[in-house]
């Protein structure tokens, strides 16, 4: 039982929340136009009225929007698959306002139920620790997180679609932590289908032999490419790659790119070419990228060697299990978000919305052996922390408007990836001491000769 106290601070920090939801995350969705959806929205309006338009192509989809649909401010950019266009089909065929609102609430029911997935899952992990972590107190705590942080108050406000991102990965870590690869199979493949990068993480799976995971993940996408090709035709995906490939071949896309990739850019030309724009060729971007995808490889090294090998050069089952490095399910999964996030060269603010996984993992650190108990773990919970909030939390420095190379810009574009880059470091602390306990018991289980 909570002291009277206790009690009074959670009703307030919950209400708190509450109140700062109840704006941020539905008075301001409610009275916005929802920008982002407009161009979704007219992808799934001409699918649905079969009218001739090359969803990819943004000069037709001004004059189409001009002449058809009016859209407010709109429309956006659309940059998603052709399943994803196909699937939005049904609120193309509903007016635009009662469109938006739907969507909406779809995004919010996912974010809920993400928070859900995720609150079950840390009170899982802390109890196959030997630690009890309430249902309650984690909902409320990834609630609270949740209402406070920006890329998910933007993603309601503006219509984004990063809500289903968090959806497919809070399944993910779900079916990782109940044993349940179908289940995470579905989750990725969803969060595939939403914004494709997290396609990495199959290699990441198949490297760890999660192969009934991959599997799942490919045969979902495969059904619903077919599924939806009478609707799409193959060129729509023709011209999906031609839109991603120009899309892509923008210098370091521009202030709101929040990547490690377009941050270090930032950081170090403005080290040694001051006076000067960010470089777009040369070292500095090719160094950049070195250090992103070291990240992801320092991942999968740290796995052991990859399953399949590992197969075939062991002859002994009980050495194949026991070469493998054990790790909790949501360690895992955190840490490889964090990873993707760090290679991916392209990332606007909706993506850290993924970090409220990362959040779970400490929280389940919390109430175990993390943030107490060895000193120097408690000071790594600590940085993760840190690195979370900076991540997430609203930031005073826009660099949307900030002059090119200011101080007010490098800081814009740095700092959100330095707290990624911290929460990754924190996860590396964890496994490294993991690894030091794992080679000491088994030294201690060696017996000795004579």
């Amino acid at each position: 039982m909570m002291s009277r106290p206790w009690v009074w601070i959670w009703l307030l920090g919950s209400a708190l929340c509450v109140g700062v939801f109840s704006y941020w995350g539905v008075w301001l969705p409610l009275h916005s136009t929802g920008y982002d959806f407009t161009g979704p929205y007219e992808a799934a309006y001409a699918l649905a009225h079969h009218a001739r338009l090359q969803v990819y192509d943004v000069a037709m989809q001004r004059v189409f929007n001009e002449q058809v649909l009016r859209l407010p401010d709109g429309p956006s950019d659309f940059r998603w698959t052709p399943p994803s266009a196909a699937l939005l089909i049904p609120l193309g065929l509903l007016p635009y306002p009662v469109a938006r609102i739907v969507w909406w609430i779809m995004s919010l029911a996912a974010l809920l139920a993400s928070l859900w997935l995720l609150a079950r899952s840390v009170a899982t992990s802390a109890q196959r620790l030997g630690r009890s972590m309430p249902m309650w107190a984690a909902t409320l705590l990834l609630f609270g997180a949740a209402a406070c942080a920006q890329p998910i108050t933007d993603s309601l406000r503006l219509g984004q679609s990063t809500t289903f991102l968090l959806l497919g990965f809070a399944m993910v870590v779900y079916g990782e932590v109940h044993h349940r690869p179908g289940l995470s199979g579905v989750g990725l493949a969803i969060a595939i289908l939403d914004k494709l990068f997290p396609g990495i993480l199959l290699v990441y799976f198949l490297w760890r032999g999660n192969y009934r995971l991959v599997l799942v993940t490919l045969a979902i996408l495969a059904a619903l490419i077919v599924a939806t090709l009478p609707v799409t035709g193959i060129a729509m995906y023709g011209a999906f790659v031609q839109a991603l490939r120009t899309y892509s071949n923008q210098p370091n896309a521009g202030p709101v790119n929040l990547s490690l990739y377009h941050a270090l850019i930032v950081l170090f030309g403005a080290l040694v070419q001051r006076g000067t724009g960010e470089p777009t060729s040369g070292i500095i971007p090719a160094l950049a990228l070195l250090v992103c995808v070291a990240s992801f490889g320092a991942l999968l090294l740290a796995q052991g060697m990859p399953d399949i090998v590992r197969r075939r050069i062991s002859t002994q089952p009980d050495a194949q299990s026991d070469s493998r490095p054990t790790t909790m399910p949501l360690f895992a999964v955190s840490w490889a978000v964090c990873s993707m996030l760090l290679v991916e060269p392209i990332v606007w603010i909706f993506y850290y919305v993924l970090l409220l996984v990362p959040l779970a993992w400490l929280l389940t650190m919390a109430v175990t052996h993390g943030a107490a108990g060895n000193d120097r773990l408690k000071w790594w919970w600590l940085v993760g922390l840190m690195g979370y909030l900076i991540a997430t939390l609203v930031f005073p420095l826009d660099p949307r408007i900030a002059a090119p190379m200011s101080s007010a810009y490098i800081l814009g574009i740095c700092a959100r990836p330095l707290g990624l880059a911290l929460v990754w470091f924190t996860h590396a602390a964890y496994f490294r001491r993991g690894s030091l306990a794992r080679r000491s018991s088994m030294l201690l289980s060696v017996p000795l000769d004579g």
